[in-house]
């Protein structure tokens, strides 16, 4: 269907001509995505503001380590739904992204890990690893060659 003209009829089938209907409602809901976006994207650039203590230690820590790099707390952000694009959205940069396990972004976890004691991903690059928080130095070296991996790997990008 192509666009639909302001004196048109209107789609609907009201017989009113479509600027007279529809029309602001279709802006409307136009108007509600681009701002539930925005939203989504002033959240994603800004990360969650109040870090638990796990995703604190966890920030901090890999701060110290990769200080040439963003680390971000994509916790009240990241969903299954919104993964892929995030980690598209990151892939051309230097930003770490850690989330929490939480009751809305569990689902995500449970698709991206095999162990549903894990409550930490790390996501750099289009690459993830999953673990439980208080194993960060465990899996600190995988995270590490993760991050160096995906460095060398894409540093002619």
């Amino acid at each position: 269907m192509g666009k639909i003209g302001v004196n048109e009829q209107c789609p609907c089938g009201s017989g009113k001509k479509y600027k007279k209907c529809c029309i602001n409602k279709q802006i409307e809901e136009r108007n509600n995505r681009i701002l539930e976006k925005e939203n989504l994207d002033r959240e994603y650039i800004n990360g969650k503001e109040e870090h638990s203590a796990k995703i604190k230690f966890c920030m901090n820590y890999y701060q110290e380590l990769f200080p040439e790099h963003k680390i971000i707390n994509m916790t009240n952000v990241l969903t299954t739904d919104n993964y892929k694009e995030i980690q598209l959205k990151n892939f051309n940069k230097n930003t770490i992204m850690l989330t929490e396990r939480t009751d809305t972004n569990g689902e995500l976890f449970d698709e991206k890990s095999n162990n549903d004691q894990n409550d930490l991903i790390v996501m750099y690059k289009g690459s993830y690893r999953t673990f439980e928080a208080i194993s960060i130095m465990k899996y600190l070296n995988d995270v590490k060659k993760m991050i160096e991996t995906r460095d060398k790997g894409y540093s002619d990008n």
